[in-house]
């Protein structure tokens, strides 16, 4: 069997330098395609074109507007969303230096940095 034969050949040699190979499984070409072709449709990357009247039926193009318009009113409140959030942190953050600078303006520290400087 050629698999047996590889791998045969792949481990017979008494190289030692590092670069050995081991095949752990052989996959013919149709093998490989059928796991290219369910890997595209698992992550939507594939369209069956051989199927072009079911396609363009009107239902299914008012759906597909109907998906995508969901799709950008979704989009939208995730953005106003996130800018919220990016204010709200802001103020927050505005909130805790505004806290931290009159303390950082002590004749103490004050003075710990000016004896650093100079």
């Amino acid at each position: 069997d050629a698999a047996d034969a590889a791998a045969a050949g792949a481990g017979g040699g008494d190289d030692d330098d590092g670069g050995d190979v081991e095949v752990v499984a052989m996959k013919t070409l149709e093998e490989a395609e059928r796991d290219k072709l369910e890997r595209a449709k698992l992550t939507g990357d594939y369209m069956d074109l051989t199927d072009m009247e079911n396609q363009y039926r009107p239902e299914t193009v008012l759906g597909m507007m109907k998906n995508k318009e969901a799709d950008e009113e979704l989009e939208k409140k995730r953005m106003v969303d996130a800018r919220r959030e990016e204010r709200e942190l802001a103020a927050r953050q505005r909130a805790d230096l505004a806290a931290i600078v009159p303390r950082a303006r002590t004749p103490e520290i004050v003075e710990l940095v000016e004896e650093e400087e100079g």
